[in-house]
């Protein structure tokens, strides 16, 4: 029972596996109900779905091939087939490669169909498909580190695309035609050890189109930054860190013929951490400051977000 939404939902799952090394299986069938009990909910109709799933993977040396199929029933409406095919492989010892493709589907949300104001009991399922490809190298004969780079293109296509847009002050839910989303990803990871001595730095730059190709000629769609990217490090010796993270995202705009746009923003983070050993734990005490640069920004018109901020957490593991 979500007591914060008022929302009692029950899941039940069951799943056999078998196989082999070089081919395994997994199916299933899972069945949940999901019943609103809430002001916040203009119906308390309960929503009954279930699926059929099935998973083999078949291993060839260093290659692998997933394919994995789901069929998505709600009350008697039967879902669009979901099938999706994962090859992955090696090119070298240290170059390798993956590509995948299949369909989407999905069900709208109880929020999408019912929340008080904005939900929609007419929305359609949303159903498309997909396709990805990438390259991974890891840098070899490294000592004391080891060095990760990869590229991954992909594109989406949604059919019937299940949003919510704002209008005016509120936001409402609907079908917004034809999705397409194109994208490349480049990531890098950098790992340090020696003597006590420890460094870690994650970065990443995201290149994403976003638009619905059906009734707005293109525009990139609102809310969404064509460039994005992110850096985070720790470094620090025996229990001691420090720990850095920066993010940025490119200007976006929030209305439809692209006249108006939030800027871009750039937004650092900065902690200092220290590990303590109790018993069979470790205790991590961490004080830090997020956005230190105490930059103005939105993420949403007219809804501003924390500047500067101060903070003492303590993490048990």
């Amino acid at each position: 029972i979500d007591q914060a939404n008022k929302v009692e939902h029950w899941f039940i799952q069951q799943m056999l596996s078998g196989g082999s090394h070089k081919w395994q299986r997994i199916a299933g069938w899972e069945l949940q109900s999901i019943q609103p009990n809430s002001p916040s909910y203009t119906s308390t109709t309960a929503t009954q779905r279930g699926a059929v799933f099935m998973r083999s993977k078949w291993q060839f040396e260093s290659d692998e091939l997933i394919i994995k199929l789901r069929q998505d029933l709600s009350g008697d409406q039967m879902g669009v087939p979901v099938v999706t095919t994962i090859y992955t492989g090696e090119l070298s010892r240290s170059l390798g490669y993956f590509a995948g493709a299949g369909t989407l589907f999905r069900w709208p949300s109880l929020d999408d169909l019912y929340w008080n104001p904005g939900g929609d009991p007419t929305i359609k399922p949303e159903y498309g498909w997909n396709a990805e490809a990438g390259l991974s190298w890891n840098v070899p004969d490294l000592e004391y580190q080891n060095v990760h780079l990869s590229l991954t293109t992909f594109f989406r296509k949604h059919v019937d695309a299940i949003q919510w847009y704002p209008d005016g002050t509120l936001w409402y839910a609907g079908n917004r035609g034809t999705l397409r989303t194109l994208g490349l990803i480049f990531q890098t990871e950098w790992e340090y050890r020696n003597k006590g001595w420890f460094a870690d730095v994650l970065a990443n730059f995201q290149y994403v189109r976003s638009d619905r190709i059906d009734n707005n000629d293109g525009i990139q769609e609102i809310y969404v930054p064509k460039f994005s990217g992110a850096f985070e490090a720790a470094a620090g010796k025996g229990r001691w860190a420090i720990h850095c993270n920066h993010n940025y995202r490119s200007e976006r705009h929030f209305l439809n013929d692209e006249s108006s746009v939030l800027p871009g923003v750039f937004l650092s983070d900065f902690a200092v951490s220290y590990e303590l050993p109790v018993r069979s734990y470790a205790l991590q005490i961490q004080i830090g400051g997020r956005n230190i640069g105490d930059v103005e920004h939105e993420w949403v018109i007219n809804r501003p977000l924390p500047g500067r901020t101060y903070y003492l957490s303590l993490k048990i593991h």
